[in-house]
């Protein structure tokens, strides 16, 4: 299918409400006002839904959970088309001209407050495609690190996963293949949850980044004077962050309770379980002769509203990890650890251009793009302790769609 770039391609807003209303009618949706799930009965003439739990009257364009949201009606209506055609969000980008960000935004809204089990395909800052199917969604990664570095590596679900049962439920169903993974759906929280062993890093949210330029109060930890790149923190540091377009913010836990993010019980027990799964981390890694230095966990609210740890865990590129061997030596001397996770990358692009202000990005040279995936795979190697392998007798596309016909 052709789309074309243009908004006069797209219906009139009155066509797209009669689609909308054939779609919604008797789907459950959910009320801005009272905000519980029901049946829609009725859709009257002025384009309104009545909620049959309150009573109370609504519209999808001006419900509560599109306030706030600044975009015009002609592009809200032409997302709405989009959405039910179920384009993904670059298609939608070169039919109206938003951007991606946005798109998502409000895709993930109607998902999220419209529940009509839709297949619909999301790309995200991760860069993976999401289809989600009746309470789970698929979850495919694509050969792809953030920044558009391209990898020939293949996702694999992290070894310490199952470890983590003990301490927290995740969302993992199934993987039926390498590329995927068959997952519960889960609403995630505001935050991304950094664990850090070692004051590091080169980023603007790194701890490393901080302390030089004089930061020693970080809110619920204060570190010594004196401290050197690449040592050791006498206990391992809880560094949450927000989720942003653009990138992440660095806050504290008590900026996340007064901010309204999340409550002060559940900021508690995201922390202490956090911790835990960082301790057993390291545990695991040690054992395979790394050091997880630094990591990034997710977690969601499920249906019932219990705490779910979602997407990746301990993989290096959520990460850090150092050679263990080496460590000692290497920092003695004043020198970088040897590292397996994406860093050196991360220092070329650094060096070469500002990743969070620059619109367009240098190509990576080829030669550090082919020394990533052969860290990617020695990593693996290393902590699963298994030979990685790969069946090249069917592209990654045609091996997806065959395991997948069996789920």
């Amino acid at each position: 299918m052709t789309y074309a770039n243009s908004l006069s391609q797209i219906p009139s807003e009155k066509q797209v409400w009669k689609k909308l209303r054939q779609i919604v009618f008797g789907k459950k949706i959910k009320c801005p006002d009272c905000g519980r799930q029901s049946y829609v009965k009725e859709i009257q003439k002025d384009k309104m839904f009545r909620c049959t739990k309150c009573h109370n009257r609504f519209s999808v364009t001006n419900a509560n959970w599109l306030k706030g949201m600044k975009i015009s009606g002609k592009h809200l209506w032409a997302l709405i088309w989009c959405w039910q055609k179920k384009m993904n969000v670059q298609q939608t980008k070169e039919l109206i001209g938003l951007s991606i960000p946005t798109i998502r935004r409000y895709y993930e809204l109607f998902r999220d407050n419209l529940d009509l089990d839709f297949d619909i395909i999301l790309e995200g800052k991760v860069q993976m495609d999401e289809m989600f199917v009746r309470g789970a969604f698929i979850v495919g990664a694509k050969d792809i690190v953030r920044k558009k570095m391209k990898l020939n590596v293949v996702y694999k679900k992290s070894p310490d996963r199952g470890d983590a049962m003990d301490i927290i439920q995740n969302h993992v169903l199934s993987t039926p293949d390498p590329n995927v993974v068959i997952a519960k759906k889960c609403k995630p929280l505001p935050i991304e949850c950094v664990m850090r062993g070692y004051i590091t890093g080169v980023t603007g949210t790194s701890l490393w980044t901080h302390y030089k330029d004089g930061k020693r109060n970080f809110g619920n930890f204060v570190l010594l004077e004196g401290m050197k790149k690449n040592q050791k923190l006498e206990e391992p540091v809880f560094t949450p962050t927000t989720k942003s377009d653009e990138h992440d913010r660095p806050v504290t836990p008590a900026e996340i309770i007064s901010e309204g993010l999340l409550s002060e019980d559940l900021v508690k027990e995201v922390e202490r379980i956090a911790k835990a799964l960082f301790k057993r981390g390291q545990e695991v890694a040690l054992s395979r002769r790394l050091i997880l230095v630094d990591t990034k966990y997710e977690f969601g609210l499920d249906e019932n509203g219990k705490l779910v740890l979602i997407d990746e865990i301990h993989t290096p590129d959520s990460s850090r990890y150092w050679k263990a061997d080496t460590y000692l030596e290497h920092f003695n001397k004043d020198e970088e650890p040897e590292y397996f996770d994406k860093e050196f990358l991360r220092i070329w692009f650094k060096n070469n251009c500002d990743p969070y202000k620059d619109k367009v990005l240098p190509p990576a040279p080829v030669e550090l793009v082919a020394e990533l995936s052969r860290r990617y795979v020695e990593i693996y190697e290393m902590i699963t302790g298994k030979p990685f392998e790969h069946d090249f007798n069917l592209s990654t596309k045609e091996r997806v769609i065959k395991n997948l016909s069996s789920v």
